[in-house]
């Protein structure tokens, strides 16, 4: 999340009001960091679901960059929240038609 921090600053002195509207890539740390520390698991669901479906139609660098993003979330979640949470989304984008 480090990379992302400064990405969120609002440079202005009046802090109320901030003219940096994030990417759909710049929202991918927070989402992460919200599934892996969320304790409802429908929620995390939901979140995982974003995470899979924040690009509609994703670019090969977009994609990289959510896979990356997975294989963070899978590595700090672990092997059992991996198979129950992660995979079965991964699944469902794999079988998924637009």
């Amino acid at each position: 999340l480090g990379n992302y921090q400064d990405s969120f600053r609002c440079s202005s002195k009046d802090s109320s009001i901030c003219a940096h509207k994030p990417s759909r890539e710049e929202l991918l740390p927070l989402i992460i960091c919200a599934i892996e520390r969320h304790p409802d698991s429908d929620v995390r669901d939901s979140l995982t679901h974003t995470l899979f479906n924040l690009i509609k139609r994703p670019d090969g660098q977009q994609r990289r960059i959510i896979m990356d993003a997975c294989v963070e979330l899978a590595t700090s979640v672990g092997e059992m929240r991996t198979e129950t949470e992660l995979l079965p989304q991964c699944w469902e984008q794999v079988f998924q038609i637009f």
